[in-house]
């Protein structure tokens, strides 16, 4: 879960773009706000792929296995920012599935880090 925790601070600048007009959300932020994004999840990405191996070592299974969904999730959408980077570099404006493309990357993180907390949680309240 710590791990994670600096995907909470790109969702809040990329996916909820707090403090951006409602009508602005459909379009990506600036590319440096999505240069800090990509960086962020990096490290989380390094983050959760350490801690995903320690869980492959120590187990149990079931929640080892969340872990590497989300650490797949958040690679994902990584990948989909750096792509929308490198095409605004490039001087290509992003389709209009841009916001659609980035829902479906926000949920799926969103839905593994439930699942994985959700495992966790079966650990603590009966152990293996």
């Amino acid at each position: 879960m710590k791990a994670a925790e600096p995907v909470d601070s790109v969702l809040h600048r990329v996916a909820h773009q707090d403090g951006v007009r409602v009508s602005a959300r459909n379009a990506p932020p600036p590319a440096d706000v999505l240069h800090e994004a990509v960086e962020g999840l990096a490290t989380a990405v390094d983050a959760l792929y350490k801690a995903q191996a320690r869980l492959d070592l120590m187990g149990p299974k079931t929640v080892a296995a969340e872990a590497v969904n989300v650490w797949s999730d958040v690679r994902t959408l990584r990948t989909y920012l750096e792509r929308v980077r490198h095409a605004m570099l490039e001087g290509e404006l992003p389709d209009d599935g841009y916001r659609t493309g980035l829902e479906d990357a926000v949920d799926a993180v969103e839905v593994s880090r439930e699942e994985f907390a959700r495992r966790a949680r079966e650990v603590i309240e009966t152990p293996p």
